[in-house]
């Protein structure tokens, strides 16, 4: 535990400068806005199962523990991180023991329970004893118990937009009681937006840096250009519409074939603060997306890559990813895996749909109907599979 200098616990900006209403929260305008699920449950007052998921430092536990608070219910927090093996099943039987009526249990890094943990909460979230809201970072689609899905809904958090962290930062440097007015900072518009960037939509982080930049000054403590040289954040970083729009340029001149400008891109998203991570996942799709058909081991060199990636290490992983970046720009291109499966959707959701032709349907080899190619290749394919008016429409051309 870490004290200050007068002896009490020292709790960091981005713990102390939290919203204390609904109406304090930043961001998020798709859940709180004038249609948002969660300004209607809040309106209806009434409590449901919920389940936040999104990218950290977006606000989800901070506002789980104000929904409790606006529905007037009591609410008990547990990070599943903390909890030892076997303590799960007293975790749970000692809040409904504790805290008869309903009670709110925000439980953080729920991915952390495997599905028999999760699933001990299910009768308790039926008979109302409990209301669950779990929250994680992670895709609850892939890590969350199917049964506890069925029963939460599901809300994600968005990263923060740069101009809602640049008015965290700004309210925080006034605030005389929880955030730094005390220090009478004085900070450019330009060296707040460039600390909103490199934060990438994490406002705990962007609370960070402006802390570390104060730390050790005297009121009025100025903040420069080269403060943030000092810890880090350089000239290089990139507004939103900067990020997507090199993104684009990245990925379209991989397309057309042009490795020099794919490796300039790439590298100015890196400069930018781009994690490379997320620039591997657009070359994995890019591999399938447009090289596809015409190399189909391209996925599997991009995945080897990216696995490299993680062993070499960020700095010597550059390198890796120069080689993918570069081996994609050169490969032939097809995008028939894209355009078939776009076709067929669109086919589909309009309503247009065939009867099975009998010698396919289930049952017909034991019928005699059905002509194994392995056996009569030629006989086979003069049997119809599809219609040639739909074969058409999914080749992109009408029939």
């Amino acid at each position: 535990m870490v004290f200050n200098t007068f002896g009490k616990r020292y709790v960091p900006l981005s713990d102390r400068f939290i919203p204390e209403s609904i109406e304090d929260v930043r961001g998020q305008e798709h859940l709180f806005g004038e249609d948002g699920v969660l300004r209607r449950v809040l309106e209806a007052r009434k409590p449901l199962n919920l389940l936040f998921y999104g990218p950290p430092g977006t606000g989800k536990t901070q506002v789980a523990k104000l929904i409790s608070k606006t529905l007037g219910l009591p609410h008990v927090k547990v990070n599943a991180c903390t909890l030892h093996q076997g303590e799960w099943k007293k975790t749970v039987l000692g809040i409904v023991k504790n805290n008869p009526g309903n009670t709110v249990l925000i439980l953080d890094e729920i991915h952390r329970l495997n599905r028999l943990q999760q699933e001990f909460l299910l009768p308790y979230l039926e008979t109302g004893e409990i209301y669950l809201i779990g929250i994680t970072s992670s895709n609850p689609f892939y890590t969350l118990s199917r049964a506890l899905l069925s029963r939460v809904l599901p809300l994600e958090f968005k990263k923060l937009k740069t101009e809602d962290i640049v008015d965290i930062l700004k309210d925080a440097i006034a605030d005389k009681d929880k955030g730094l007015g005390f220090l009478d900072v004085e900070v450019g518009e330009e060296i707040l937006k460039q600390i909103a960037i490199l934060s990438d939509g994490d406002a705990r982080r962007a609370l960070g840096y402006l802390e570390v930049l104060t730390l050790n000054k005297k009121p009025p403590v100025k903040i420069t250009w080269h403060d943030l040289e000092q810890i880090g954040i350089r000239s290089h970083a990139m507004s939103d519409d900067e990020f997507y729009d090199n993104v684009s340029a990245f990925i379209k001149s991989m397309r057309v074939g042009d490795r020099e400008a794919s490796m300039y891109y790439m590298m100015r998203l890196l400069k930018g603060g781009a994690d490379p991570r997320y620039i591997i996942r657009r070359m994995l799709i890019f591999a399938a997306e447009d090289v596809g058909l015409a190399n189909p081991l391209a996925i599997a060199v991009t995945l080897a890559g990216g696995e490299a990636f993680e062993r070499a290490g960020e700095e010597e992983g550059k390198i890796i990813m120069s080689m993918l970046a570069q081996y994609l720009a050169l490969q032939k291109k097809s995008n028939d895996a894209l355009s078939y499966l776009r076709r067929v959707e669109k086919i589909l959701d309009s309503g247009e749909k065939e009867d099975v032709p009998p010698f396919l349907r289930h049952g017909a080899r034991r019928e005699g109907k059905y002509i194994n190619p392995h056996k009569n290749e030629k006989q086979a394919q003069r049997q119809k599979y599809i219609s040639e008016k739909l074969r058409g429409k999914i080749r992109g051309k009408e029939v």
